[in-house]
């Protein structure tokens, strides 16, 4: 169903309209947006280009998100990479993301190194998630550690993968613990595996049964697993399959997404 939108809003955009046809090109970035906002692609695409004219490196990496934003990833590089040019630490980030979408691993380490030296926190953080996906674990941990210490769950999940397989239970216990703290329900799970396997059920059997509450599937196999093993099937239910582990942390494996800027250079 359409968005009705209010008298107030029908004056904001006549008056945007009219600016930005007097030449106003901060009226101009703002109408392109909210047009986006109203979804009418065809006259947000006039408008950006319109407040792209002067080189506005917000403008640009608006331009960019916006293309990318309707799957056209290789016409909006360009104008992410001239943003990034002229110093827009967003533009940067969104062209990394844009040249991994594109199957650029280089160019996508370049922009994100370059993101991040510009201090965007979010370029820091894909860097080390595809630092970790190129098997470059040694570069990887220090973004992917910041990453965890600003409380995001993947990329906690993914150094107590790391260091579980390294055979670090320590160092993976730890970051599994921030990992489930901050709601990834697959760290809980995986967490809860490591302890049953050091000889801490009663704690492993307390997550699982919170996560299997939770609705979390692989919880509620281990949980029926555990109790099953006991001879508790009363409350396992049905016999089930064998532990479940998560190799890949929720939202690890999906693009990042390109961002825009705000509504005002």
């Amino acid at each position: 169903m359409a968005k009705r939108h209010t008298k107030a809003d029908r004056r904001a955009l006549r008056w945007l309209l009219t600016r930005a046809e007097a030449g106003d090109l901060d009226a101009a970035y703002d109408l392109a947006l909210e047009y986006q906002r109203r979804n009418d692609d065809v006259h947000a695409d006039h408008w950006h280009r319109v407040a792209i004219s002067a080189g506005n490196p917000q403008a640009l990496t608006n331009y960019g998100a916006f293309l990318g934003g309707r799957g056209q990833h290789r016409e909006g590089l360009p104008f992410l990479v001239a943003a990034a040019r002229a110093g827009d630490v967003l533009g940067a980030c969104n062209a990394g993301v844009f040249c991994e979408i594109l199957g650029d691993d280089d160019g996508a380490e370049h922009w994100f190194r370059a993101a991040a030296a510009g201090g965007d926190a979010l370029g820091g953080r894909w860097l080390g998630h595809l630092l970790h996906r190129l098997g470059r674990f040694a570069e990887a941990a220090p973004w992917l550690t910041a990453a965890a210490e600003s409380g995001h769950a993947a990329s906690a999940h993914l150094l107590a993968l790391h260091h579980e397989d390294d055979g670090d239970d320590f160092a993976a216990e730890y970051w599994y613990r921030v990992a489930a703290s901050c709601g990834d329900a697959g760290a809980r799970n995986n967490l809860g595996l490591l302890l049953d396997r050091t000889g801490r059920t009663a704690e492993a059997l307390r997550l699982w049964r919170a996560g299997a509450e939770d609705g979390h599937a692989d919880s509620a196999d281990n949980l029926a697993r555990a109790l099953d093993a006991t001879g508790q099937r009363h409350e396992a239910g049905p016999r089930s399959r064998p532990a479940a582990r998560e190799r890949r942390p929720s939202g690890s494996s999906a693009r990042p997404s390109p961002r825009r800027g705000s509504s005002r250079p």
